[in-house]
């Protein structure tokens, strides 16, 4: 950039004395020369700034060489900025990133900053004010934040290879070795419990394989649920237990009381949302489920969540196939110790130290007291 202003005020110079010579031909002729010359310089230098980077919709991004500030309102992937040590760089953001207790932990400064976007809608006027070197959206949103004239990156997944793909595209976006070496980081550690859950649950005999019923209650209802192609079809399949809404396609859909009671799930795990200790409670008491074998057997959990919901679209993927697995096959994982694999997941990737009782909030021991070690 200094380069770039040395230039400019080369071609000024260079101006003025071509007007001061009263025309000569021979002079202006090297003047208009030069100047062609400086501006082309000016031009390359300019470009060198900016570098080209191509989103997950295939989009190509022009983005500055040093990402120094950035607004992100996917609130799922504030978290990413976190495991990968940049969340310092966050000037904007979303209120539902900005109200999670253990963001707020391991991110303070998120409360001080502006909500970006509301429903699909974002807030142009004010994106323009905080002005960020690049825009984080997830689909949402997509075509107004490019509106403000701001690299605008989109990013999404749907399963765990592109969940790794997105951990890799955050990464990119800030360019930098050292956050890309902590996207390898986590992504090789993903894997490596993605293959140590499956080469066990391999071994699950056929007539021992658990149906398990996924409750999205964040709505207040037992009867929404993930089916087949989502990701907790996808953590259910890799401990070795069946989705009973497999033959239910998409995110947050309808399924019926009398489906659930016809497939009749040995585990119920339930969203963790305000309220969800008192929906497991009331299952638990109503005469309607008392046919289900995981009433009749007392296998009624809340998922964990922490900087975001284990169940879904989070890094904490890696984790919560390791919950579900000791969870549903407790004799054929007893060899993970969730609670020290918690607390070590997030000291390596948040750079954060749980105490006794924050592990025991994110896995819901209180009411998940098959799990207390």
């Amino acid at each position: 950039m200094r380069k770039s202003v040395v230039a400019l005020m080369l071609v000024l110079t260079m101006s003025v004395t071509a007007t001061a010579c009263g025309g000569q031909q021979t002079e202006q002729e090297t003047v208009e020369g030069t100047v062609q010359e400086t501006a082309k310089e000016v031009s390359e230098e300019t470009e060198s700034t900016t570098r080209t980077y191509v989103d997950m919709d295939g989009t190509e991004v022009q983005l500055p060489e040093k990402i120094n500030t950035v607004v992100d309102v996917w609130a799922a992937n504030n978290q990413v900025l976190v495991l990968l040590g940049v969340s310092d760089r966050l000037v904007g953001t979303i209120s539902t990133a900005k109200d999670v207790e253990f963001m707020q932990k391991l991110n303070p400064g998120i409360t001080e900053l502006p909500s970006l976007i509301e429903g699909e809608e974002i807030n142009a006027e004010e994106m323009l004010k905080v002005n960020p070197d690049v825009i984080i959206v997830n689909d949402r949103g997509v075509e107004a934040a490019r509106s403000t004239g701001i690299p605008t990156v989109n990013l999404h997944f749907s399963d765990f290879e592109s969940l790794k793909e997105m951990v890799l595209k955050t990464a990119e976006v800030f360019g930098e070795d050292a956050v890309m070496d902590k996207a390898k980081a986590f992504n090789d550690y993903f894997d490596s419990n993605r293959k140590m859950i499956a080469d066990i649950a391999a071994k699950i005999p056929d007539e021992e394989v658990k149906k398990v019923y996924y409750a999205r209650n964040d709505s207040g209802s037992m009867l929404k649920t993930d089916g087949a192609n989502t990701m907790a079809s996808e953590w259910m399949e890799t401990i070795g237990c069946e989705n009973i809404a497999s033959s239910i396609d998409g995110f947050n859909q309808e399924i019926s009381f009398e489906q659930i009671l016809k497939e009749n799930p040995d585990v119920i795990i339930l969203m963790d949302v305000d309220g969800a200790a008192e929906i497991r409670d009331e299952i638990l008491s109503d005469p309607n489920w008392q046919s289900v074998t995981a009433v009749q057997n007392g296998e009624i959990y809340l998922n964990p969540s922490g900087v975001f919901y284990w169940d879904r679209y989070s890094t904490e993927e890696a984790m919560q196939i390791l919950w579900a697995a000791v969870t549903v096959y407790p004799e054929y994982f007893k060899d993970i110790d969730i609670v020290e694999e918690t607390k070590n997941f997030y000291d390596t990737f948040f750079g954060y130290q749980l105490s006794d009782e924050e592990v025991n909030q994110i896995l819901n021991t209180e009411e998940n007291t098959n799990i207390v070690q």
